[in-house]
Order: structure tokens, then sequence, then C-alpha cells
């Protein structure tokens, strides 16, 4: 806590990277909106790029942790997802305990602290399940992220899961790896089309940007969505709203998160423990491209003045 002449304010303090991408920023605004309303003040500490790469640059971006003032913080929360690299989370956190600061991590698990996770492989099977059980899809095709990942492997497994609970034989050929970003993505969809197999109904991707690039690769090749293939995705990510047809996928209620990490923070700051996890579901949102809602030619104008809008903003700014 800080106190000077006047108050006292009760301090959270957000460790994180990339926090100009949609993923950070929805949750980094989530937080701060929610704990400056109930008379928090919040500290970010943020470096523009993830430190994934152990590299000169990234080392002086990682410097900014350095800076924290652990004796006014209540609080710290980290978002080892964003950072990408452990060794540096792990010892933000370790300094956050050495000064008896309490630690809560978004998106992952790490020692001694209180966890929020997100409920993924629920509502991605329920995804599956309206591709394979009310849509009728028999032919499915997957694209996964990373191959080894733990997202992506769950999601995998939800798909298996879903694809024999119906009778339907898991074909190997019909699983590909997109490493969650577009580039591989394109690869995996032309093995697709140059398969043996017959063509699928339906393509399920583990997240939003694979399944924008599989629309679009497959509208350069006159494949109609949803009317010749179903496309899913998962994750909500902002770049969703402006693709025609808007996807059937499924993302988190970032204001139910703000929410639980504040009222979590609240309880402790009344003599309460912090919780060993908080967990925070997705909510599927059935759109356009599983054919559920129709697809508004006149949206996709007004999508497009919208981006031309905001450009417009961003360069003013």
């Amino acid at each position: 806590m800080f106190t000077s002449d006047t108050a006292k304010y009760k301090i959270i303090g957000i460790c994180t990277s990339c926090v100009q991408s949609d993923y950070v920023r929805d949750i980094v605004s989530s937080i701060s909106r929610k704990g400056v309303k109930e008379g928090y003040k919040v500290l970010l500490f943020n470096t523009f790029c993830d430190l994934y790469h152990n590299i000169s640059y990234n080392h002086g971006e990682a410097s900014i942790f350095d800076l924290i003032n652990y004796d006014i913080l209540d609080v710290l929360i980290i978002m080892p997802e964003a950072i990408k690299r452990d060794s540096i989370s792990n010892e933000i956190s370790k300094r956050a305990h050495e000064h008896g600061v309490p630690v809560i991590c978004v998106d992952s698990t790490m020692d001694n602290c209180c966890s929020v996770t997100f409920n993924y492989s629920d509502v991605f099977e329920k995804i599956v399940r309206h591709v394979i059980e009310f849509h009728g899809c028999r032919r499915v095709n997957f694209i996964a992220g990373v191959k080894g990942n733990t997202f992506s492997e769950e999601r995998i497994e939800a798909y298996k899961k879903v694809l024999a609970e119906n009778g339907i034989e898991f074909e190997p050929e019909r699983l590909g790896y997109g490493d969650f970003w577009d580039m591989p993505t394109k690869g995996v969809l032309e093995k697709f089309l140059e398969s043996d197999l017959e063509f699928p109904q339906a393509i399920i991707c583990a997240n939003d940007a694979m399944a924008i690039a599989a629309c679009s690769i497959l509208r350069e090749r006159g494949i109609k969505v949803p009317e010749d293939v179903i496309v899913t995705g998962f994750d909500g990510i902002e770049l969703e709203q402006y693709n025609s047809p808007r996807l059937t996928t499924a993302a988190v209620d970032n204001d139910v998160l703000g929410e639980k990490i504040i009222n979590a923070i609240d309880h402790m700051m009344n003599g309460v423990p912090l919780p060993e996890k908080i967990e925070v579901s997705y909510t599927m949102r059935i759109s356009q491209s599983c054919g559920c809602k129709k697809i508004d030619p006149r949206e996709v104008g007004d999508k497009i003045l919208e981006l031309y809008h905001r450009m417009n903003n961003s360069d003013g700014h």
C-alpha cells in the first residue's frame, strides 16, 4: 500500500508482455477497469515483445521488471503465457514472495501462486459436438496448434473423443498442425486439398487466427464457407469480427475475469487468503461460419468503414 500526505492507495502490479495484442490488452483492461472502480491503483510493467528468444534486445526489455517497488504493492499479477519465458516469470514471483507480496498467475500455473485458469476443454468440445451432432458432419478435419503444446493437445483429444462417441473413425490424414498462426495453416490447407480423402464437410481450427487463414485460402480456391465447408475457430480474437463470414468460436468474458480477480483481492485485503485457483469459463459463440446465422453482405462494408476509421484514429494518436 502506498501512503501519501493525504491518502492511502491499494496498489495492484501487473507484469506482462505485448499489451498491444488483443489477448493481453483485454485482460489488462478488464482488471484495471474493475480495480480502479473498487479504489485500487494499477501499475503496469510491460515489454513490447514477448521474451521467448534469449537475445540482448529482450534482456534490455526485461529490465523493466527490475523497477518494481514491491514495498508498495498489495498484490502482483503475472501473465507467463504473454511473457513466454518461465525463468523471468519465476524470478518476478520469487522477488514478490521475498517481500511478502501475494502473486496471482493468469492463464498458467506457478508455485505458491493463485492461478487464474480458463476452462478451454469443455467449451471446445461443445464446438466439436455442434459441428458433428447438430450439423451432422462426418468428414471433419482438424487444424491443431503447435505439436506437443498443452492447449493444442487438449483440443485434439476433445476432437478425437467426440469423433469416437459418434462412431466416426479418426483418420490421421485429417489432422494437421498450423502452429496457431496463418502461414503454417496455409501448408495444412494445401495438404487437405491435395489429399486422396474425400473433401471434408467441416474444418475445425484450434484458434481463430488459423480459422481466418483457412477461410481466406478456401475463398481463393472458390470454396465457400459455410455452403461448401464449415469452418470454426476458438479464442474470440478482435480480428474475427472483420472476417466474412463471422466465425463460430468461443471467447472468455473478460468482464467476468476482471471481476473474479478483483473480488479475490478484495477478500484478501479483508483477511481471507487468496484461493489456489480461480476458474473462468469460455462461452461458445454460434455465428455464420457454420451456417447457423445468415451472412448479411452489408456487414462487410460496415466493418471496412469501421476499420478505416480506427486506422485513421490510430494515425492521429
